[in-house]
């Protein structure tokens, strides 16, 4: 809402001739669509705010533009500053707007995507829920429908007992079709985004549980689901009774650049874990099977030296470089920038490099490419 300050001004009333006498002193009105008016409310009606800003005739605007708590406070006498919508109403007054108008076909399409998502955008924040369908699966969640408007419902929104309900041995699948309760979290019209979770607040006991576990603690867990961003846990512990959700996320599988978590792990399947985040929000913790063992690059990386010539294997070339495992399995890189115009590299070729770096965060070896001129130089 726009500010609003100041006090009720008088209400002695004036006499037909003053009355008379202040409009025709009123100059004529020159604003345009878009044009941004300050004025006095001098009148509230039950669904709108009459605005006097110095026109040939009052401003008015919608009630519905107010957050409820600002509409509740306007008074008389009210300082406003708003936008020409239009020129002229039914009754001759000025349409005003809280926010600069759009135009052509930009506002129209606007209007109409608010008009669809009102309702959305009124559940914002409180305990309403829609029915929703699941109706697709994507890398990153679920297409869900509500009301007729499709929205998102990201995996990460999901709680694992709504998983176990819908099928747990067909995986995320399982839930298409399934209708669940919907809660907004996020709308914006304007780009056609609406985003749901159907987790609920959580109770004093489960941020109880959370709350028990610390950082790089060790715990047991059962596998619940097994999803392309990693493996979704039931975490049990002595601290506690019952349990408390976890994911591992694909980059704390393994040391291991690739991991086949299908053919790795099996719903059902006990594995003992870390914890290395709590999430009270979501109501989750995050966990790491890698953690557990000592990352074998510290020591593979110890057979490397600066301008040592290894062998290796293109695995990935791109317009970033070129992608080399080596020998000891280790990952090697070549920056494009190290690369001369007119050399190309392809999958699946050996290659002799030269090393150039360690990286120790990236876990990589960096290298350059080995070279000799035709009189038996080395460059690179």
């Amino acid at each position: 809402m726009s500010k609003i300050s100041g006090k009720a001004s008088s209400s002695t009333p004036l006499s037909m001739e003053e009355l008379l006498a202040s409009y025709s002193k009123k100059p004529v009105n020159n604003f345009s669509r878009g044009d941004k008016v300050e004025g006095e409310v001098i009148a509230l009606t039950a669904s709108e705010v009459i605005i006097d800003f110095g026109g040939k005739s009052e401003g008015l605007i919608n009630k519905k533009e107010f957050i409820p708590t600002d509409r509740e406070k306007l008074t008389l006498g009210d300082k406003i500053s708003a936008y020409v919508v239009n020129g002229e109403g039914e009754l001759g007054q000025i349409i005003l707007s809280l926010k600069p108008p759009l135009s052509g076909k930009q506002s129209q399409k606007n209007i109409y995507a608010s008009r669809r998502f009102e309702k959305f955008s009124q559940a914002m924040g409180k305990k309403v829920h829609f029915i929703g369908k699941v109706v697709e699966l994507n890398k990153g969640g679920f297409v869900v429908e509500a009301e007729g408007i499709r929205g998102f419902l990201p995996i990460s929104q999901i709680a694992l007992k709504q998983i176990r309900t819908n099928h747990q041995s067909e995986g995320l699948e399982g839930l298409i079709g399934a209708e669940l309760s919907l809660k907004v979290i996020e709308v914006d019209p304007a780009n056609n985004k609406l985003i749901f979770s159907t987790r609920q607040a959580l109770t004093e006991e489960e941020k109880e549980k959370i709350g028990k576990l610390e950082i790089g603690q060790q715990v047991k867990g059962q596998v619940e689901l097994v999803a392309p961003f990693g493996l979704l846990v039931q975490v049990k512990d002595p601290s506690f009774e019952g349990e408390v959700e976890g994911v591992i996320f694909s980059q704390e599988i393994s040391w291991e650049r690739e991991t086949d978590l299908e053919s790795s792990f099996q719903v059902g399947q006990q594995i003992q874990v870390q914890v290395i985040g709590k999430d009270e929000n979501l109501g989750r913790i995050s966990l790491s099977l890698k953690r557990l063992s000592a990352d074998p690059f510290e020591k593979l990386s110890e057979e490397f030296e600066m301008d040592d010539v290894v062998q290796g294997v293109v695995t990935e070339a791109s317009g970033n470089g070129i992608v080399v495992k080596l020998s000891s399995g280790v990952e090697g890189f070549i920056p494009a920038s190290k690369i001369e115009q007119g050399l190309s590299y392809n999958a699946g070729q050996k290659v002799n490099v030269l090393v150039d770096s360690i990286d120790n965060v990236k876990r990589r070896v960096n290298l350059a490419p080995f070279l000799t001129s035709t009189k038996g130089l080395l460059y690179k």
